[in-house]
């Protein structure tokens, strides 16, 4: 099921067709996971991330390595700072920053979040700025028939 805003996809949920089933997501509790960092690790909607495929393993591999490097707590809080980039920049991007720095032998959430927001910009330099302006454009004169 999707929910629109002034033609933005603003909310986007599985169907559940079963009965006495809850199906979560874990992008709607990464607010309180931030207060609450320690309560990922046993949460019902990372356990269903895993369980539909949408949690990949090299998620882990780098939560673990925070976790050594940081400690329980400040490391499973820099996980949830990272998982919050995913609804921003989208979850795809994040997947390839987190295999992306694991490759390089980076397990350094800030190195993470550079090559997320990194990869942003080098998708808006190949972006046309004359483009925006002509959709723009053509937007304002289809509004004005």
């Amino acid at each position: 099921m999707e929910v629109w805003h002034e033609q933005h996809c603003v909310a986007r949920h599985e169907r559940n067709f079963g009965r006495h089933q809850a199906v979560l997501d874990l992008e709607h509790y990464l607010d309180v996971l931030e207060r609450k960092p320690g309560a990922l690790a046993g949460s019902t909607p990372l356990e269903q991330w895993r369980a539909r495929g949408r949690w990949p393993e090299s998620f882990d591999c780098l939560w673990q390595s925070l976790r050594e490097r940081h400690g329980k707590q400040a490391g499973t809080r820099e996980m949830v700072e990272l998982l919050q980039l995913g609804p921003r920049y989208g979850w795809n991007v994040l997947k390839k920053a987190i295999e992306q720095a694991l490759t390089l032998g980076c397990t350094d959430a800030a190195a993470v979040r550079h090559l997320v927001v990194s990869s942003e910009l080098t998708q808006s330099r190949k972006t046309d700025p004359r483009d925006r302006f002509t959709g723009t454009l053509r937007s304002a004169i289809a509004g004005a028939r």
